[in-house]
């Protein structure tokens, strides 16, 4: 097995996906939001690298929006339907890339959009076929209005296979006002890709394929990787993402810069998040315990009443209310100087919806 760490297209593809960042807070969608919430793994260089991004880009919204989906995951904004076709790799720069998008011809931009949307939904086609398809307006309309995306984006995509040139060019003029910026926030980190890149590629020679598993928490699998060479890149703008990419003339593994270091996050979080499971599940685990929580609940928190009302002594009661403040499944609060207990139902919600979780509750 090869692999080979490219520096040059880790930094053309964050250019071209760049003005993601603008929709990067919008990111709503349970199945990724472990990896991508900022918020959760408290990284405040992110946070602010994309609240900066986020006010650079924001003039250039209007353009951006033609030609990004601002659904963050999803393969149909224009740029990603013609990298499918048109591979980024063996340019010298995010310029020579460009200039060749300028010399593109109508009909390559079309069958390009075309073919790659196919190729999004899974259907088997050729680019023969989508030419046929180009040809005809009344094809391509019906072609694009059943694609699960929004209506205005597929009015976006239309113009620019009616019209490609032009559009071509206005997207290029777009990339090269944003281009300062995008400098600008990616050159502190080009050692840190360098070395991490250098890094990935010693650890797949050293200790093989597998070593992948460990790398990505198993998100990962050692069989993706083919017997000759493998391409990876580095991403600095989306460091929390792994992608495996497989396009008409490439495909190339695309690792966030702090991906390890999220998931050893992660683990740990999650680790932390499943022992206070374990306290609570073992608190609860007494019958007068669980009784006092009840009357707690129905908002008597008084030691002695609780302890009248199920028969037992104060230090006992006082015992278990400790045992509950341990695991968190109750909080205190002040009124009037005088303190009350409350159940912390958020915390019970969480602890539920895990346990669902990790008994595979049907839906």
């Amino acid at each position: 097995m090869q692999v080979k760490f490219y520096e040059t297209e880790s930094r053309i593809n964050d250019f071209l996906r760049f003005p993601k960042l603008l929709y990067y807070k919008e990111i709503n969608n349970d199945d990724f939001k472990h990896l991508h919430h900022l918020y959760e793994l408290e990284d405040q260089e992110m946070i602010n690298l994309i609240d900066y991004t986020n006010a650079k880009l924001e003039p250039y919204k209007k353009e951006i929006s033609f030609y990004y989906t601002s659904n963050f995951f999803d393969e149909y904004s224009f740029i990603d339907l013609i990298t499918k076709v048109h591979s980024f790799f063996s340019y010298k720069d995010e310029d020579d890339y460009l200039e060749m998008l300028l010399n593109l011809s109508a009909n390559d931009i079309r069958n390009s959009i075309i073919y790659s949307i196919n190729n999004v939904i899974q259907e088997e086609s050729s680019l023969d076929k989508v030419s046929e398809i180009t040809k005809d307006k009344d094809a391509m309309l019906s072609f694009l209005k059943d694609l699960p995306m929004d209506a205005a984006y597929k009015w976006n995509l239309l113009l620019i296979i009616d019209n490609p040139l032009k559009y071509v060019n206005s997207y290029v003029d777009l990339m090269r006002k944003i281009k300062p910026l995008f400098k600008e926030i990616y050159t502190p980190y080009i050692d840190k890709i360098k070395q991490y890149g250098k890094k990935l590629i010693e650890c797949l020679e050293k200790n093989g394929p597998e070593s992948i598993n460990i790398l990505t928490n198993n998100l990962l699998d050692s069989r993706i990787f083919k017997p000759d060479e493998n391409k990876i890149l580095v991403s600095i703008l989306f460091p929390y993402n792994i992608s495996l990419i497989n396009n008409e003339t490439d495909e190339y593994i695309v690792m966030g810069l702090k991906i390890e270091e999220a998931l050893k996050r992660i683990s740990e979080m999650n680790e932390h998040k499943l022992n206070q499971r374990i306290q609570i599940f073992k608190t609860l685990g007494d019958k007068t315990r669980y009784e006092v929580l009840k009357l707690i609940a129905k908002g008597i928190t008084s030691t002695k009443d609780i302890s009248t009302t199920l028969g037992v002594s104060s230090a006992t009661i006082s015992y278990h209310i400790s045992s509950f403040l341990s695991a968190k499944v109750i909080k205190l609060e002040t009124c009037n100087r005088k303190i009350n207990y409350l159940v912390d139902y958020e915390l019970l919600e969480a602890v539920i919806n895990d346990l669902k979780n990790d008994l595979n509750f049907p839906n």
